[in-house]
């Protein structure tokens, strides 16, 4: 069994799903912002407030368009590697509504996990609403318990395409094996209290229009867990995923003060909740909002909980119940210390420079083809901006860095600059510090050469390669972190970057965009190939073509070279010059197309024949990054252009496929690649 999952804040679902795979079964991960984001380029920002806006006439012809597109992105991944089923968390998203045909196209089901535990009696009286515009469409669907069930007949489910199976993430609480170990919180003497934080205009008749209805209640709880934390009780606060991290840590920060990081620990909002439940069992106490008696929207929530780990004796207590004050909880940690036993640790701590503010990052990752989590990263490589500074050719650069998560995603971050460098041999020169800090949307530019005299031992006048790195705040310090890849993957699709060349002694600006996102890392991916097809070569005197070819990884412990062999075609496609280059790791090579002709003697006739044509490259154990640079050697103006591979023109490129073309380009062009392994030529660098 294969499947493709569409993880919407769904990782704790993922993970046991995994877990209970049979060998040789497979589950891969698709972002859902990936599908999220397309649908909003071609529909308004409402249809994202509502299921009414969705189904509105004048978005009809937006809805064609979105099918097709979404139709189109799931055949790509399936090309890349097939499918037996799409699983996705709900059906009642704007953007999975066109799935089921999509997936139909391809002869696999639509199935629906859904991951909610229960339905609150407000969201039972809109099951009219759902109907008429979002009614179910899963080919079959799963839930948590009856109440569920019950909610979605009503919706219009058929009774034969709806199973109760309880939720997978709970299969967590019955492994002992995998829990975590001791919490490195406060006082082992002291019991913890945990407060999972919420939105205040959510969860009530009201949301949607802004009214911060739970404010004062959200307030008062707070003030209370300060209290307590002055007296020495350990407060953690886990805010909800989709909080504004942002303003809660500023909010935290403002209000507890000096007891941050001392009694009071803010946990990162995506942090496994199941690992926070299990640490605290017998140890301290586990806060939930309440609503009032009128709405008992939390009370369902607080049912759901409570079925989740019966049998654990699990202290709850509700936030209400704090503003009698907190002496009840002083009298609770006397008489349960006798019966604690060591808390648990759990997750990575990261510190943040400033402050003794202290997270934890979210569960270990996820053992599939598109990882949950990518283990061990360096924080530098989470948004990386790469590049090869040309000044042997007189030109300096200009970087315009762009912290793209705009304030609005759950992603969003302050991100801290700093800039490291290699020379032509992969050789690390330095990293600077932090070079200042941008906040989510915040653009600047930033000249490259003044960043480089923030570094000992750079050769003076000699090519090198950069890297920015946009590092969040949180993580600085840190020397490895567990990375989302929902986190990474929405900053590198955020923007690309766009590297400009400033000629020191010239006129001519020119530039290009490109992203140097993960690469050559093999948490991500065992199979790492380059297919370079450049129909651009121009060595007509006195242009020649250069071809920047860079090795990089966002691995940190990354040392292959990368070898790619290539011909140079003429314009009827035939085989003029054979050649290779080799790629150190962490490095770039500049291949000249002059020189590679003028190696196999045929240069002349080339230029006689238009010298025009093309460059085809392949490399089986790497990928590289191929920047084409048609250059006048007598003015120096350069004209640059991404090569880009062929998955972003060949819908079909991928999995099998990118394999079997690979294999079969290498027999038809460089079977001799092992046997005549020739010197490679045309490096000038």
């Amino acid at each position: 069994m294969r499947l493709l999952i569409l993880d919407h804040f769904f990782s704790q679902d993922i993970e046991s799903l995994e877990a209970a795979l049979a060998p040789g079964d497979e589950l891969r991960v698709l972002d859902y912002d990936v599908l999220r984001s397309e649908a909003l380029r071609m529909f308004p920002p409402e249809v994202a407030s509502g299921l009414e806006a969705f189904t509105r006439p004048e978005h009809d012809q937006a809805r064609q368009r979105y099918a097709r597109k979404l139709r189109d992105l799931l055949a790509d991944e399936f090309s890349r590697q097939p499918f037996d089923a799409f699983v996705s968390p709900s059906d009642t998203f704007f953007y999975v509504r066109a799935a089921p045909e999509a997936c139909h196209e391809l002869g696999v089901p639509f199935l629906v996990v859904q991951k909610e535990t229960t339905i609150s009696n407000l969201i039972m009286a809109t099951t009219d609403t759902l109907r008429s515009h979002a009614s179910p469409i899963a080919d079959h669907m799963t839930v948590c318990g009856d109440r569920l069930r019950d909610f979605w007949l009503r919706a219009g489910i058929d009774a034969r395409a709806i199973t109760v199976t309880g939720q997978p993430r709970f299969d967590f609480y019955r492994d002992p094996d995998r829990w975590p170990d001791q919490l490195p919180y406060g006082d082992d003497a002291a019991p913890t209290l945990l407060f999972f934080s919420y939105h205040i205009d959510h969860h009530h008749p009201t949301q949607g229009q802004g009214v911060p209805v739970w404010e004062r209640q959200h307030r008062e709880t707070e003030e209370q867990l300060w209290d307590l934390a002055r007296r020495g009780w350990p407060v953690l606060v886990k805010p909800h995923p989709q909080q504004p991290w942002q303003a809660a840590r500023k909010g935290m920060r403002r209000e507890a003060g000096e007891l941050l990081g001392k009694s009071v620990f803010l946990i990162e909002p995506r942090a496994d909740a199941r690992r926070l439940v299990v640490v605290q069992v017998g140890v301290g106490l586990l806060l939930l909002p309440l609503a009032n008696d009128s709405d008992r929207l939390w009370a369902v929530g607080l049912y759901g909980l409570l079925t989740i780990v019966a049998g654990l004796a699990v202290f709850v207590l509700l936030a209400c119940a704090l503003r009698s004050g907190p002496s009840w909880l002083e009298w609770y940690g006397t008489r349960s210390a006798a019966a604690r036993r060591p808390r648990r640790r759990m997750g990575r701590l990261h510190q943040t420079p400033g402050s003794n503010h202290r997270c934890l990052l979210s569960s270990p990752p996820v053992r599939c083809h598109r990882q949950q989590r990518y283990r061990a990263s360096t924080p530098r490589i989470f948004r990386p901006c790469t590049f090869a500074a040309l000044r042997e050719l007189g030109y300096e650069t200009r970087v315009p860095i762009n912290n793209g998560v705009g304030p609005g995603s759950p992603h969003a971050t302050e991100m801290s600059l700093s800039l490291s460098a290699w020379d032509t041999a992969g050789n690390h020169i330095g990293t600077t510090d932090e070079l200042r800090r941008l906040e989510p949307g915040e653009l600047v530019k930033l000249r490259v050469e003044e960043q480089l005299e923030r570094l000992a031992n750079v050769p003076v006048g000699e090519n090198v390669l950069c890297m920015f790195h946009s590092v969040p705040v949180d993580w600085l310090g840190e020397e490895t972190v567990d990375v989302p890849s929902a986190a990474m993957m929405a900053h590198v699709r955020a923007s690309d970057d766009f590297i400009e060349y400033h000629q020191v002694s010239g006129p001519v600006i020119t530039g290009v965009a490109y992203q140097t996102g993960p690469l050559n890392d093999r948490r991500l991916s065992s199979t790492r190939t380059t297919v370079c097809q450049a129909p651009k070569v121009i060595v007509s005197e006195p242009v020649d073509t250069l071809f920047l070819l860079m090795n990089l990884s966002t691995s940190f412990d990354y040392d292959d070279t990368v070898r790619m062999d290539f011909w140079i075609l003429g314009p009827q496609g035939e085989r003029v010059a054979r050649s290779h280059v080799e790629v150190p790791p962490v490095s770039f090579r500049l291949v000249s197309a002059t020189a590679a002709l003028s190696e196999a003697g045929e240069l002349e006739a080339y230029r006689e024949g238009g010298g025009v044509g093309m460059f085809l490259g392949l490399s089986t154990n790497g990928t590289v990054v191929p920047i084409s640079l048609t250059r006048n050697k007598q003015s120096g103006a350069i004209a640059c252009d991404h090569t880009l591979p062929p998955m972003f023109y060949l819908s079909t490129w991928g999995g099998e496929a990118r394999l079997a073309a690979n294999a079969r380009l290498e027999e038809e062009f460089f079977a001799d690649v092992v046997d005549r392994n020739p010197v490679g030529v045309g490096s000038s660098s």
